[in-house]
C-alpha cells in the first residue's frame, strides 16, 4: 500500500505552474492564456491587447482593462 501512495504522489504534480486569465474582448467573445502570476498577466495583456477586459476569474475578479 505504501508504494502505490508514493507512485501516485511522484506521478501527481504537487503545484500548478501557471496560472490561468480570462480577457474579455469588446466583441463579446473571450479569450484565456496562462501567465505564472498577475503582474506577468497584465504585462502580457497589455503587449497583446489593445482593447478588452482582464480577468482573473472567467465571470470576474479584473486586474486590467483598456
Amino acid at each position: 500500500m505504501a508504494a502505490i501512495v508514493a507512485l501516485s504522489s511522484f506521478i501527481a504534480p504537487q503545484t500548478a505552474s501557471a496560472y490561468k486569465y480570462h480577457v474579455t474582448l469588446p466583441d463579446g467573445t473571450h479569450e484565456v492564456f496562462d501567465a505564472e502570476n498577475s503582474a506577468e498577466a497584465v504585462h502580457y495583456f497589455r503587449e497583446h491587447y489593445d482593447k478588452g477586459v482582464l480577468m482573473k476569474r472567467p465571470n470576474g475578479g479584473i486586474l486590467d482593462f483598456q
